[in-house]
C-alpha cells in the first residue's frame, strides 16, 4: 500500500511554478552565455568547460529539488519504506515501531530536517503522521550522509487516516 504528498492544487501549482521558472531562467542564461552575449548582473562562465559545468550542477540541483514530488511511502509485508525521491529511504521493521500518531510539531522548512529526537521528512508541513521508534536509530541522507540517531520520525502524506490506520494495524500485528 504506497502513500505519497502532492497537496492540494495550490501547493502543486506553486512547485510547478518555481520550477519552471528556475528552468526557463536557467536555459535563457545558458543560451544566451554560449552566443557571447552576458546577463546584466550576471557573471556566467565564458568558456564551454566552466558551461557544461554550470548545466550539470544545477540539473544536479533541478534533480534534488525535483525528487520530493517523488515521494512514496509504503506499507510492505514486513516493514515502512519511508522514500522521499534521492533524498530519504529508510526501512523500519514493524517491530521497532513503538507507536503511531498524528503530527503535532512543525518543522521549519521541507525535505529533511534534523532535529534533536526526532527527522522529519516532510515535502509540506501539513498531515504528519509521527512514528515513534521503541529505540534511537541513525538515517542516511542520500544513502551515504548519516544522520544523528533519533527516536521519532515525522513524514506527511496525502491520507493521514488511512495511513495511521493501515499501519497501526500492521504494529499490533506484530
Amino acid at each position: 500500500m504506497r502513500f505519497g504528498y502532492m497537496g492540494g492544487a495550490t501547493i502543486r501549482m506553486v512547485w510547478i511554478l518555481l520550477l519552471a521558472g528556475g528552468a526557463i531562467m536557467f536555459l535563457t542564461t545558458l543560451g544566451l552565455g554560449m552566443t557571447g552575449q552576458r546577463y546584466p548582473g550576471l557573471n556566467l562562465p565564458s568558456t564551454p568547460t566552466d558551461q557544461v559545468i554550470l548545466s550539470l550542477v544545477t540539473l544536479f540541483t533541478l534533480a534534488i529539488l525535483v525528487t520530493p514530488f517523488f515521494t512514496a511511502h509504503e506499507l510492505r509485508a514486513r516493514d515502512l519504506l519511508l522514500r522521499q525521491g534521492l533524498h530519504f529511504w529508510a526501512h523500519i521493521p514493524y517491530d521497532q515501531i513503538e507507536e503511531v500518531h498524528y503530527g503535532t510539531r512543525r518543522p521549519i522548512g521541507i525535505g529533511v530536517r534534523w532535529y534533536p529526537d526526532e527527522v522529519f521528512v516532510v515535502t509540506w508541513p501539513a498531515n504528519l503522521v509521527e512514528l515513534r521508534l521503541r529505540q534511537r536509530r541513525s538515517f542516511r541522507l542520500f544513502g551515504i550522509v548519516p544522520l544523528p540517531p533519533v527516536r521519532l520520525v515525522a513524514v506527511n502524506v496525502d491520507d493521514p487516516d488511512r495511513f495511521l490506520t493501515a499501519l497501526r494495524q500492521r504494529v499490533q500485528a506484530r
